[in-house]
């Protein structure tokens, strides 16, 4: 009983602190930068500008990813009311994903939302930015009625999102994308009517797939959007105290310290596989025993449309796609109940997720999890990285054997037809020996063929077409472009995947043990030490309350009432400051353990041309300094301490120039395992991701990767920078959402790049045009971004 009770306190504590936590932001955000108004405004010489960077990194160094873990768990209509107490204007029916989409909590008074616009899974706004660094930008936002921005998409301030109007999969705008646009990579701008084949078909984008599961037109019910959180307050108690019996039944007859501590070690490893023996159940309860694939009706007829290319010409030259014999599309109502049970099966498969890849990301009992979880993942050689998905139906997700799919990967397996309101069921498959790309967006219906391979930001589905054997497809699908890809594969671990099931789940166990243990054990060694010397001492608040307690006879009940409020703000003042003091003093010492543990573990890396095997022993060493370093070593709350920066970059081996400036994301240092082979120009501002390991050939290779002197990239954190590329001199990225630059491609100094892969542009032609492609019916002056549109685009506009 005590243990149930216990574990119900614990958890039901930290859902309280969550929400206070974000009462707590809630009241920073009106005490420190009150109510913000758009422009630039300097960070050093203004009070604007000074407030508005405070707040910002106040909320990065408040450990948000704490406080903001069961944001996915929130009902929609709680966001509401929560953002429009930010300041921000919000409509009916909104659809969050991950709660406020908002990540820095910068900038609500500045964000407008109309009536059931939609946020997929991994989109963001930034109405405010640190766009360089000692300036901030503040800027309008509007998302017009019935507005989609899209999985893993990027909005910024300045943006005017249409009514109708979508920002495609892993795209993003700061300009206006006019009523039922399309915003694609490079700020290109696109009406519906671009994509009218004449016949009054026609397909749109292929980032342009609605996938957001939801009730269109009338909303969730309050009640059922309450009931994921309802059963996250009553299982996960259950699913620990369960834990915490099965351990202290084990160590019962050891002593009672070395009982306690095994205790706490071994539940707090059970509790995840619990938790994910719970979700598979909430799965079995939600969908039957067939899972995702028996939901619905077939819909073969529906489905040969949505897998219709975007033109007669594309058609002939990629014939419809065929779908697997192992599942057909399948069609089903977008009914409360639907989205309820989906809701609850996409909660408690992420809560799952989330909790095991802090101990087993990497290794073969990863592939085991999410096999559990529905996921059909061949056991024989298959290494899997961190997954954004659709969490809800991962039944339709297939993994064949000896793929890699890298970090970052966003799945998606429903096709939403708001209108009809149904969703098209469509599996997304990937063959045998296949790469899939970091930030890779596999949208409903993709299919890898075998021996075929994604590139790093690539945006496929249905709509682009089957990847084909022996090629490599990059960019955002709005035109597909494949390369030959010709691997040289090579694993340790060939033919003995039990072997290396076991063996790397040891490894990163023990290895996200002590990681949490160094986390954890010298800020509390710091906290006891400071309650300690505190204890005695005639400043201490313990002093003031003895003190009251002698003269308490003495004082009116109305004193004493005073005194005791007191007596608890003063403690609670104390320890709250103690615990903070003790919480961030120990920062530098997580940036040495990531120093010694790459120095011991990789040693100096080379660009030798020197290739080690999957799974070897290089490679694991490779995957436990990568999770060392998301500690965090070097959280966003030190971004302005440059040569701090500057200096624990070049402690890892990187060689670092003169007024280099890794701002404002310089956690893009926690993939800097093979910081050896990267460098960074003299005055050169970056938080682009520098790779410099190489796995597009199956194989661990490193490979020196470059940025020269002023390269400038300061607002580019979603741009990946693969291996092997050369930064001229000069470089400049105005990249709004992913982009990939890879070896070869950017070869003159001085030039402006954007778009997913990038291209050439004009230096201003992201700040001022934006030129949107219409046909011949609809031709018009070109719109300019920032500009006031004409007054026949005002009367399109609301």
């Amino acid at each position: 009983r005590f243990c149930v009770e216990f574990c119900f306190t614990v958890c039901w504590f930290h859902l309280l602190w969550c929400l206070g936590c974000h009462l707590s932001m809630l009241v920073v955000k009106w005490l420190v930068v009150g109510r913000q108004r758009p422009g630039a405004f300097a960070i050093w010489d203004s009070t604007v500008g000074w407030r508005s960077a405070l707040l910002l990194t106040a909320h990065a160094a408040s450990f948000y990813k704490a406080w903001t873990a069961l944001d996915d768990w929130l009902p929609g209509p709680l966001v509401t009311w929560y953002v429009r107490a930010l300041g921000a204007k919000v409509g009916d029916r909104v659809a969050w994903s991950g709660g406020v989409p908002v990540p820095d909590y910068g900038g609500f008074d500045l964000l407008t939302v109309g009536s059931d616009a939609v946020f997929d899974a991994g989109s963001r706004v930034h109405p405010v930015m640190l766009t360089s660094t000692c300036v901030v930008t503040h800027g309008h936002v509007r998302i017009g009625n019935r507005a989609r921005v899209g999985i893993v998409a990027e909005v910024r301030h300045g943006a005017h999102v249409s009514d109708d109007a979508v920002v495609c999969a892993g795209a993003g705008t700061m300009g206006f994308v006019p009523p039922g646009g399309y915003a694609l990579s490079a700020g290109v701008v696109k009406r519906r009517g671009a994509y009218d084949d004449g016949k009054g078909g026609g397909c749109p984008p292929a980032g342009a797939v609605d996938t957001k599961i939801r009730v269109p037109g009338t909303g969730q019910h309050l009640l059922y959007a309450c009931l994921p959180l309802a059963t996250y307050a009553t299982i996960v108690p259950l699913c620990a105290s369960l834990a915490i019996t099965i351990a202290s039944i084990l160590f019962v007859r050891l002593p009672p310290r070395l009982s306690a501590m095994l205790v706490v070690v071994v539940s707090g490893s059970l509790l995840p596989l619990v938790v994910t023996l719970a979700a598979r159940i909430v799965r079995l309860v939600c969908y039957g025993p067939r899972g995702a694939r028996g939901l619905g009706r077939c819909a073969s007829s529906s489905a040969a449309g949505l897998l219709r290319t975007r033109s007669s010409s594309t058609r002939s030259r990629n014939p419809p796609r065929t779908t697997t014999t192992t599942s057909t599309p399948r069609e089903v109502r977008l009914t409360p109940g639907f989205v309820l049970a989906h809701s609850l099966v996409s909660s408690w498969t992420q809560l799952a997720d989330g909790m095991c890849s802090t101990l087993f990301l990497y290794s073969g009992g990863m592939n085991l999890v999410w096999r559990v979880l529905g996921m059909r993942v061949s056991p024989k050689g298959v290494i899997l990285s961190e997954m954004l998905s659709n969490h809800g139906l991962m039944d339709l997700v297939e993994i064949g054997s000896e793929s890699y799919l890298a970090a970052r990967t966003a799945v998606a397996c429903a096709d939403v037809d708001a209108a009809r309101c149904v969703a098209t069921l469509l599996p997304v498959r990937v063959g045998q020996r296949c790469f899939v790309g970091p930030l890779t967006v596999m949208l409903p219906g993709t299919r890898v063929d075998d021996d075929a391979a994604t590139g790093s930001c690539a945006v496929v589905g249905a709509r682009t077409g089957p990847c084909k054997a022996g090629r490599i497809a990059i960019g955002d699908g709005e035109r597909p472009l494949t390369l030959a890809w010709r691997p040289k594969p090579k694993d340790a671990f060939k033919g003995l995947d039990g072997l290396w099931t076991v063996y790397s789940t040891l490894v990163f166990y023990a290895t996200s043990l002590a990681i949490k243990v160094f986390a954890v054990l010298p800020s509390w060694c710091l906290l006891l030490a400071g309650l300690d010397v505190a204890r005695d001492a005639e400043w201490a608040p313990r002093v003031t309350a003895s003190r009251a307690t002698e003269v308490a006879h003495l004082l009116s009940p109305v004193l004493r009432a005073w005194v005791v409020v007191l007596d608890a703000l003063q403690w609670a003042a104390f320890v709250l400051a103690l615990f903070t003091f003790a919480l961030h003093a120990v920062i530098p010492l997580r940036g040495c353990l990531h120093v010694a543990v790459k120095w011991l573990f990789i040693g100096r890396a080379k660009d030798d041309g020197r290739t080690y095997a999957l799974r070897g022993r290089q490679h694991v060493a490779w995957a436990a300094t990568i999770q060392v370093g998301r500690i965090p070593a070097l959280p966003k709350s030190l971004r302005f301490l440059f040569e701090y920066v500057n200096a624990y970059v070049a402690a890892l081996g990187a060689t670092v120039g003169r007024g280099v400036r890794l701002y404002p994301e310089p956690e893009v240092s926690q993939a800097f395992p093979e910081a050896d082979v990267l460098t960074f120009g003299d005055d050169c501002k970056m938080s682009a991701h520098l790779y410099g390991h190489d796995f597009s050939q199956m194989c661990l290779r490193f490979r020196h990767t470059s940025a020269g002197d002023r390269v400038d990239a300061p607002d580019a954190w979603q741009t990946q920078v693969l291996p092997g590329s050369r930064l001229p001199e000069g470089t400049t990225f105005r990249n709004v959402g992913r982009s990939v630059v890879f070896a070869n491609l950017i070869t003159e100094p001085h030039k402006t790049w954007a778009g997913n892969p990038v291209r050439p542009v004009a230096s201003s032609a992201l700040a001022t045009t934006t030129t949107t492609t219409t046909p011949a019916s609809e031709a018009g002056p070109p719109h300019k971004v920032g500009a006031r549109p004409g007054r026949q685009q005002q009367q399109q506009q609301p």
